[in-house]
């Protein structure tokens, strides 16, 4: 599907593949999120927004990740 065609782009570019995608829906289908998840949409938010949870989302996504442990 063409819908997606960007998130698909963003995913198997190297430069872009680890950009976190959130989509805003209003086909809120089965069909049509197996589509955007499908396609490397990483999170997904119906109408109507819940706009509390897509905050933490968009906070937890943008967070740096820990660093990992020094082996010792």
């Amino acid at each position: 599907q063409e819908d997606w065609a960007m998130a698909r782009a963003l995913k198997y570019d190297d430069h872009t593949r680890d950009i976190p995608l959130i989509a805003l829906m209003t086909n809120n289908s089965q069909e049509a999120r197996g589509a955007a998840l499908q396609a490397g949409v990483d999170e997904l938010h119906g109408k109507p927004v819940d706009f509390g949870r897509l905050l933490q989302q968009i906070d937890a996504l943008a967070a740096p990740e820990a660093p990992a442990a020094a082996s010792e």
